[in-house]
């Protein structure tokens, strides 16, 4: 067992003094009370070796993200006599931007780093928004040019990098994120980095809002989310409305901009069943069906039977016959498409429509009418 020992100097080089609770932890009572946040880099060294833990971030970036930067990191470093172009050894606790900035002025180090938050930073779940928040991408870049300069050491869990200092996988806050593990004279100190931001964290069980397991709930289809939240009444009733309209192959966390527009229109109407709300509304829907299986629009229907029971109407633009033929009132534009329509054909009730030999859409309906009869007739029969 090694004896080597090692100081540990934490250097502070900047601060968000205008940070909320709420933005430290999730659910927080008093979410709005101010909650000032420092920031630092930490230097291990004993006669034989120093290292630094983590290169934190630049004035430029601190600009970007509203924080103070009093002074560079490097700059701190000097300022206790150590070159940072000159140190051997970096470890990087994670790749978000307050600990992996500033990677340029450390042109001689080699960086330790977890295999899987290269993975994590460089891969699909950064296509959501929230997780790719904490992340800056050009620092992320400057870790890939340091991996094909051969300036990257790659670990897969626990490891001892030099006596008496060991890293230590914990993911949570980052898929790859680690902790370091410092043999001092009057015993062993972690330093956690992030898996740990607070006192409040681990003392109270306050849960810090950045973690990697809403990776695995935004990739999750609705259908995937109502079972894996059982017991959660809240949740549950809002992923139920999105199957209701028939989304519940969508992922929460797919883009907007990607749905369809019939999507679109069903996520708000599942948006507005979901919320409480009063007084009686119009909605205009324009094909809402589009992409929907027979069943799901059985269900959309239900949706649309739920509106009209509390007091709501609705104008749908629509080519489906099954919708067609559950309206009240039907208005039949044509009698072909573009140039050769935008003219009204037939009104009234699909069975009225159905009767008008001018409407190619009452030609289609009154087969759909004759086939619906025809199964009645044969169920009355049996």
């Amino acid at each position: 067992m090694s004896r080597d020992t090692y100081e540990i100097l934490a250097l502070k080089y900047g601060e968000f003094t205008q940070r909320r609770r709420y933005e430290s932890f999730i659910a927080a009572d008093d979410h709005d009370a101010p909650h000032p946040i420092d920031y630092f880099v930490w230097v291990v060294r004993n006669s034989s070796r120093t290292i630094v833990v983590d290169t934190g971030f630049d004035a430029v970036e601190g600009a970007k993200r509203g924080r103070k930067v009093m002074r560079a990191p490097a700059a701190a470093l000097e300022q206790i006599g150590v070159a940072a172009g000159n140190l051997e050894q970096v470890v990087i606790t994670h790749l978000h931007y307050d600990h992996a900035g500033t990677l340029g002025a450390f042109p001689k180090a080699r960086f330790h780093l977890q295999a899987a938050e290269m993975a994590y930073a460089t891969g699909p779940c950064m296509c959501h928004a929230h997780l790719r928040h904490p992340f800056t991408a050009e620092h992320v870049c400057d870790m890939v040019k340091n991996v094909y300069s051969g300036r990257v050491v790659f670990h897969d869990g626990d490891t001892e990098i030099a006596p008496g200092i060991s890293l230590h996988k914990l993911g949570g806050h980052s898929r790859g994120l680690q902790c370091v593990r410092v043999a001092t004279a009057t015993g062993p100190v972690v330093l956690a980095s992030d898996a740990s931001h607070f006192y409040e964290n681990f003392e109270k069980g306050k849960v810090f809002p950045i973690t990697i397991d809403i990776a695995d709930v935004l990739e999750m289809t609705v259908r995937e989310a109502f079972t894996f939240f059982r017991g959660q009444k809240k949740a549950q009733t809002k992923l139920k409305r999105l199957m209701d309209v028939g989304l519940d192959y969508i992922r929460l966390g797919q883009p907007a901009n990607t749905l369809s527009g019939g999507e679109a229109q069903r996520l708000k109407l599942a948006g507005y069943l979901s919320a409480k709300r009063r007084g009686r509304c119009l909605f205009l829907l324009d094909e809402p069906t589009t992409g929907l299986h027979f069943s799901d629009i059985v269900q959309l229907l239900d949706c649309f039977t739920a509106l009209l029971d509390a007091g709501h109407s609705l104008i749908v633009v629509e080519h489906n016959l099954a919708v067609i033929r559950a309206a009240d009132h039907v208005i039949d534009l044509g009698p072909e498409a573009a140039e050769g329509g935008g003219r009204i054909v037939a009104t009234g009730t699909p069975e009225a429509v159905s009767r008008v030999k001018e409407s190619i859409t009452g030609r289609y309906l009154a087969a759909a009418l004759a086939h619906d009869e025809a199964q009645r007739a044969r169920v009355i029969d049996t």
